[in-house]
This record gives C-alpha cells, sequence and structure tokens, in this order.
C-alpha cells in the first residue's frame, strides 16, 4: 500500500520522491504552515511513519535502506536533517519536539531499536530558581556511524564519523572519530577502528 501524505495547508514546501510514496507503506502528516519535507527516493522505501508541525524540517537524503523510521519534528525550528544511504534494519525511531537540530551524515547503519531525540520532551526545572534544567540540544551524527540495537543517542550527543555505537548504549556526549563506544553512559572502549559494510 502506498504511503499516504495528509497536509493541513498548502503553505508548505514538500517535495517528495513519488516512486518512494509509491514503494513504501505508512503515513507522512503535515500539520499546520511553514514546514519544509524533502524526501530524496530511496532503494528501500519500507514503512514510514513521519510528523512535521509547528514549521519544522524534514530532509531524508537520497539512495537508503529504510526498515521502519518513525521520525517526529513538531516544533518551530526543528530539523532533522538526513544525509544519503541511510541502512536501517528493524524499527528506529529519530524525535525532536522541541527547537532543536538532529543532523545524521552519509551511509550511516542503524539497527532495530535505535532511539534518537533531541529533548526529554517534558521539562525538567530547578525548585527554587525555576531554571530548566534539561533543555533540548542538537544532536549530530557524522558520516559512517554504525549504532547497534537497542542504543539510545541523547540530546547534545556528538558522535564522530567511522564510529560504532554498542548494544544498549546510551550516547549523551561528545566523541572521537573512529571510536567504539559502549555503555550506559557510553565511553570509548577503543579508538582508531574503522567498520565496513
Amino acid at each position: 500500500m502506498p504511503i499516504h501524505v495528509s497536509m493541513e495547508s498548502p503553505n508548505n514546501l514538500v517535495d517528495i520522491d513519488a516512486a518512494f510514496l509509491d514503494a513504501g507503506n505508512g503515513h507522512i502528516s503535515i500539520a499546520g504552515e511553514n514546514n519544509v519535507v524533502r524526501i530524496a527516493r530511496q532503494r528501500i522505501a519500507g514503512t514510514v511513519f513521519f510528523a512535521v508541525a509547528g514549521g519544522a524540517r524534514i530532509e531524508l537524503g537520497d539512495d537508503g535502506i529504510l526498515g521502519t523510521l518513525s521520525i517526529h519534528a513538531v516544533a518551530e525550528g526543528a530539523q532533522i536533517v538526513i544525509g544519503r544511504g541511510l541502512g536501517i534494519n528493524g524499527m528506529v525511531q529519530i524525535t525532536s519536539h522541541e527547537r532543536a537540530s538532529i543532523r545524521i551524515g552519509n551511509f550511516c547503519l542503524f539497527a532495530p531499536d535505535v532511539t534518537i531525540m533531541a529533548s526529554d520532551v517534558h521539562k525538567i526545572l530547578d525548585r527554587k530558581s525555576g531554571r530548566r534544567l534539561n533543555p533540548a540540544l542538537d544532536v549530530t551524527i557524522e558520516d559512517k556511524v554504525w549504532i547497534a540495537p537497542r542504543a539510545v543517542v541523547l540530546r547534545g550527543a556528538h558522535i564522530r564519523s567511522e564510529s560504532v555505537v554498542g548494544w544498549g548504549s546510551v550516547v549523551n556526549g561528545s566523541f572521537p572519530p573512529n571510536s567504539l563506544l559502549a555503555g550506559m553512559p557510553a565511553k570509548v572502549v577503543r579508538k582508531n577502528i574503522r567498520w565496513e559494510h
């Protein structure tokens, strides 16, 4: 069954490859105005559930192999930009519910049950000052990063090129390129690695 697109207003910039819509299944919901949705042709379209609202942006580069991909960018200034050649095996969830960006480079590989999120959604405040303790923060995943099953990438994370994130790891820091990361929270367990498809 083709991917269904619903759009509340014509005042959005939408450029979705027709072959992607025909080959895949799922739903793309575009609420409100001034949203940007650009999706290029994929090798395998898979199943998608995309929600865009409030003047957000989603961009998905070409030549991907998508298993099941859920993307939510539902706030003004929320951006999810993914490069070309994304490989997804299983279900992956990527969310930006506040003003923050998630940028994913080229030729990344994500295993089942990976979650990437730019905010915790709900605010945690200091009781005395009222200051927010968990603001939304940008997430950057550079080119050719492999993320193993059940890993979680949290707000503020920066995973550099040619790195691998181990099974069930929780990533919330910044790490050098060519690193093997593992643990909760993730730490560098090996340096100067590279990986092959």
